[in-house]
Order: C-alpha cells, then sequence, then structure tokens
C-alpha cells in the first residue's frame, strides 16, 4: 500500500509536484516489483535523489522554473503481510500513524514525521555553513531560507525537491525515514502544510480516529474543511489543502 504527497510551491510548484509525484511513484514500485519487500534506508535515499536529479531533466524539456519552484515529497509505504511501514519525507507535509483508543482517551499517535524546518538547529548549521541565513522577516511568520546578501529565495522549509536557488546554500532532498509496525484497526494520516499550519498532530488524528474506517471519507473532508475555516479567520486566502486517511 502506497500513499504520499507532493506540495508545489513557487511559479512552477505545479508542474514541479506533477512530475514528482510520477518519477518517486514508478521508481519506489520498481523496487517494490524487484524485491517485493520494503526499500532500504539507503535505496529511500537513493530514490529521493533519482527524483530530484531527473526532475532536472524533466525542467530542461518541459522547461519549467526549478530555480524557485520546488515541492515537498512524503512516501509512505506499508507491506500488509507483515505489517512493517515506512515513512520518508522532505519538508513539511507531514504523515502520522495513528490508533483509536476509547472515548475517554482518544486517538493515539503512534509516530509522525517531524517537519524539516530551517530554524531547527541542525538543519540551520547547514544553511549558515553553506553560504545561506534564516531569518524570520515578520515576528510571528515563519523562518525561511535566504541566499546571505539577497531577499530570496525565502523558501520556508529546509529540505524539498527542485528548489535549486535553495540548494545552492544548504537545502537538501535527503529524506527523513521513520520506520514502525501497524496492525488492522490503525491507519495513515498525509497532509500538506495547508492541514498542519492551524491544525495539530493530536487533533487531526482524532477527527479521523473517531469517524472510523466507516467515515473516512467524511474524516478527510471535515478536516480540510476546519482547516479551511481556520485560514480564513486569519487571512482572505488559503493554502492548498490535501488530506489522505489510510485504514488498515
Amino acid at each position: 500500500m502506497l500513499c504520499g504527497i507532493a506540495d508545489g510551491h513557487g511559479y512552477d510548484g505545479h508542474w514541479v509536484s506533477h512530475w514528482v509525484v510520477r518519477l518517486a511513484l514508478c521508481l519506489l514500485l520498481d523496487e517494490l516489483t524487484q524485491t517485493g519487500t520494503l526499500p532500504t534506508d539507503g535505496v529511500v535515499r537513493t530514490i529521493f535523489e533519482r527524483t530530484h536529479n531527473t526532475l532536472e531533466q524533466c525542467a530542461a524539456t518541459e522547461v519549467f522554473d526549478l530555480s524557485l519552484s520546488g515541492c515537498t515529497l512524503s512516501l509512505c509505504a506499508v507491506d500488509r503481510k507483515t505489517g512493517s511501514a515506512m515513512l520518508a519525507w522532505a519538508g513539511d507535509s507531514r504523515c502520522l500513524a495513528g490508533r483509536p483508543r476509547s472515548a475517554l482517551t482518544g486517538t493515539e499517535v503512534m509516530a509522525a514525521t517531524a517537519d524539516h524546518k530551517p530554524q531547527d538547529d541542525a538543519e540551520r548549521r547547514r544553511i549558515t555553513s553553506s553560504g545561506g541565513s534564516v531569518a524570520q522577516l515578520i515576528a510571528g511568520t515563519p523562518h525561511r531560507v535566504f541566499v546571505r546578501g539577497r531577499d530570496s529565495p525565502g523558501l520556508a522549509m529546509s529540505r524539498a525537491v527542485g528548489d535549486l536557488v535553495a540548494h545552492s546554500v544548504g537545502v537538501i532532498h535527503e529524506p527523513g525515514i521513520t520506520r514502525l509496525t501497524l496492525q488492522e484497526g490503525q491507519f495513515l494520516l498525509c497532509c500538506s502544510d495547508g492541514v498542519w499550519e492551524f491544525v495539530d498532530t493530536g487533533q487531526a488524528a482524532g477527527i479521523v480516529g473517531r469517524a472510523g474506517r466507516a467515515g473516512v471519507r467524511e474524516a478527510t473532508q471535515s478536516l480540510a474543511r476546519l482547516s479551511r475555516e481556520r485560514w480564513l479567520q486569519e487571512s482572505s486566502v488559503s493554502d492548498d489543502i490535501t488530506a489522505i486517511a489510510i485504514w488498515l
């Protein structure tokens, strides 16, 4: 079972995500077909590397911008026979595994990916040592990556696919990887940051967990609607919102 998120940003971010989902899925399916098992960490990193490199070739052929456009990439793969699961991600399209407990204790978040943000110590050190800077231009807004002395690219994450200018100053596409074992009655939830901006991990998991397997469609619609409502309470516009929930 496979699912994932590629959330584009920048002028040509829609083309970046269009190609990245196809490239990454093709590479992952090829690996699964050949081996019959979930890929090793080394293979996962190679999939992200090949996706990024092939994307550069696509951009040259199809003529779209990669200098200031890119996307997140989060991939989830579950072996239904063994319950083994892998979460791999670059950026801030967060994925989690959850299980409902009881009406009293609610839904447990068993594992969640950690957003790659430039203000995190290790990420900031890599960026600043590569000629970049990390700044928060207005209090309460995201920290962003800049070429030192310039006002671009202003990327609000420290890892992404594409974004060649940001890559020149320490942004990378190497994924974080988490592995766990899942059982029947547990679920995966993957969302773009349009959800996570105003809904925390526990609340999102609770919406899906309470709805149960039979209500999974309604749960994702409810989560998307709640996210949009909170965006419009704060602003006249809403970020794009994607939510995928899958029960085992």
